[in-house]
């Protein structure tokens, strides 16, 4: 069979080619935004199926592709014909990461939503923590906190994006009264049930999507937790941050 990535307007839905993809209801959706991955999409394919093979749960991955230099879209094009448990929305224009990351969320099929990384730099055993969290804590939506891991890198790492990040954490945790410990977080797991309340009328633009959803948090009095997840020091560097500079130091003016 012939396929091809439809456009934002759209996503695919054809027959379920293995065992695991013959369930039609998926209890798990995986959101991760791309751009120029070619070099890491392979080995998050293989990563992604051995783990929920491993574990027996019945999941789904929605990619959202910037448009690319590299062969990313041709890759997810051929893992989507494989396994059509791996979908995939391709912009029309950039977008940026934050806004890829909306388009996937709002896409996302499964009772639970999480948002991860195409490097996996939260690792996937602790994104299962923060879902794990949604029915321990009682609550709605679970934030993952880099700074509360001991054996995390993430407070002793020397790029550019991480000393950014440390830089207004401390301006937006006195504007917060720190009532969230890691505002720049790009990993989260919140309940369908939610979606429409937490993501509506949404403007986000460049790369940080977590600081949004922390204000909606508070403002629509969604029950919340923050759990302590490792970060690895390689995140998403296809995706330009350095416009969030000045992003940040704007919204820190304007809160």
């Amino acid at each position: 069979m012939g396929l091809s990535l439809i456009r934002v307007t759209g996503l695919l839905h054809p027959a379920k080619t293995s065992a695991m993809t013959q369930v039609t209801s998926p209890q798990i959706t995986l959101c991760i935004p791309v751009l120029n991955e070619e070099k890491t999409l392979p080995g998050l394919f293989s990563n992604l199926t051995s783990y929920f093979d491993k574990f027996m749960i019945p999941f789904e991955v929605v990619f959202c592709l910037d448009p690319s230099t590299d062969s990313s879209e041709k890759i997810l094009q051929e893992a989507h014909r494989k396994n059509s448990s791996f979908r995939c929305i391709v912009n029309h224009r950039p977008l940026g990461r934050a806004q890829s990351l909306l388009q996937a969320l709002k896409e996302a099929q499964s009772p639970y939503i999480l948002a991860a990384s195409a490097d996996l730099s939260i690792p996937l055993g602790d994104l299962m923590k923060l879902l794990q969290s949604l029915s321990e804590k009682q609550v709605s939506i679970a934030f993952g906190t880099r700074i509360d891991k001991k054996d995390s890198p993430f407070l002793s790492s020397t790029s550019k994006k991480t000393r950014l990040e440390i830089t207004y954490m401390n301006i937006f945790w006195e504007q917060k009264r720190r009532q969230f410990k890691d505002p720049f977080c790009p990993a989260f797991v919140f309940k369908k049930e939610i979606r429409d309340a937490l993501l509506q009328n949404l403007k986000v633009s460049g790369w940080y999507l977590t600081l949004i959803l922390q204000d909606q948090v508070l403002q629509k009095k969604i029950p919340f937790t923050e759990i302590p997840v490792y970060a690895g020091v390689s995140q998403e560097k296809s995706f330009p941050y350095h416009r969030e500079h000045l992003s940040l130091f704007w919204r820190s003016l304007s809160r």
